[in-house]
């Protein structure tokens, strides 16, 4: 009899969890940290939102000369210029971010993509917004690749400004490693502070899609209420063709090791992504214009969401190279001729691991 009600009990609870994980995605906003140093744990939910939300991105890159769309003609197309909250506002093109941080002793620029073109752009949303470049003191950006930093030796030369990067990154940069080369005044190293005026950057080092690939988290006060703001990089850690299984450069426990920071990164605001659709840019505009009375950059599960899908996608493939094998090595690209000044082919974007079936 005991027998019988053990095994009775066995397969209630194996319902429940297999209704549990069947069960349809419901948008939930997470609870709100507001300027917290820690984040509370991660939870199959964020998992759950997360895989819905990445999907939709990558349906919507899909979307023919769309503004999210690599390669497409809006891609790089000038948008209105608008303030995100406190004093951080996009200066970014359509599916490019650029994000100004104001204070009363100068302002910071984080990231300066593509080339002089957008530059240019960045520089007339500042204008628009009401503020000189040339009260720019400070430039940073995630990681050095040309669709971060393509225009900043551009930028720098206009507004006077100086460059912090991250160490691995910072001699990448001075070099001119596939973009202009610019000079960096400041190296930092992980968990090292931005300070100016009453801004504080904390930038955490996240290995991986480059050496020195950069987190920033700030603070921000809106209607009385502190939040914390982040700029990430690079939750997707390394490209497809990585081998993770017996890297010296970047081991998997490296890896591992920054999903653990970013998870414990208590951030109510993720910026629209270095690239825009990455925090749904596109989508929270049309928010904005329907009820400008509410924020839709508040929203701590779509951060929580995605670092959470990523992680599971990261672990997904560890997995496949410990069954299969690692992949092939990736040729090396071709060197850009002489004193072409990183005038080679934009590294493309990322790509969204596939998808077994709609979420």
């Amino acid at each position: 009899m005991a027998t019988s009600r053990c095994w009775i009990a066995g397969l209630i609870v194996a319902s429940v969890v297999l209704l549990c994980l069947s069960a349809p995605v419901v948008a939930q906003d997470a609870q709100h940290v507001y300027g917290a140093k820690t984040a509370r744990p991660y939870t199959l939910d964020d998992y759950l939102y997360g895989r819905t939300f990445v999907y939709n991105m990558a349906e919507f890159r899909k979307t023919p000369n769309g503004p999210n769309t690599p390669g497409s003609a809006a891609y790089k197309s000038a948008i209105e210029p608008f303030k995100i909250a406190g004093n951080t506002y996009y200066v970014g093109v359509a599916g490019q971010g650029a994000y100004l941080i104001t204070t009363a002793q100068g302002d910071i620029l984080i990231e300066q993509p593509y080339d002089q073109d957008v530059g240019d752009k960045i520089l007339q949303s500042i204008q628009k917004l009401g503020f000189k470049p040339t009260d720019i003191k400070i430039m940073t950006a995630s990681e050095y690749h040309v669709d971060h930093m393509g225009a900043t030796a551009y930028l720098k030369a206009k507004t006077g400004a100086q460059l912090v990067m991250m160490e691995g990154d910072a001699a990448l940069v001075e070099k001119g490693e596939g973009i202009p080369a610019a000079k960096v005044d400041r190296v930092l190293r992980d968990r090292d502070q931005i300070k100016l005026g009453n801004v504080v950057i904390t930038a955490y080092r996240i290995p991986g899609h480059t050496p020195g690939a950069t987190t920033f988290l700030w603070q921000v006060t809106e209607n009385n209420q502190n939040y914390n703001v982040a700029e990430t990089c690079c939750w997707s850690n390394t490209p497809p063709s990585h081998n993770l299984i017996s890297d010296p450069l970047y081991p998997t426990t490296l890896l591992r090791h920054n999903f653990d920071v970013l998870k414990s990164l208590p951030v109510d605001i993720p910026t629209p992504g270095s690239h825009s659709d990455h925090f749904n840019l596109q989508g929270k505009l049309a928010k904005m214009k329907a009820n400008p009375k509410v924020n839709p950059w508040i929203a701590p599960q779509d951060y929580r969401g995605v670092i959470a899908y990523w992680e599971w996608a990261f672990e997904q493939e560890v997995l496949k190279q410990l069954k299969d094998g690692p992949p092939a090595p990736t040729p090396a690209p071709a060197a850009a001729p002489a004193g072409a000044g990183g005038a080679s082919a934009p590294r493309p974007p990322a790509s969204f691991p596939p998808f077994p079936d709609r979420p």
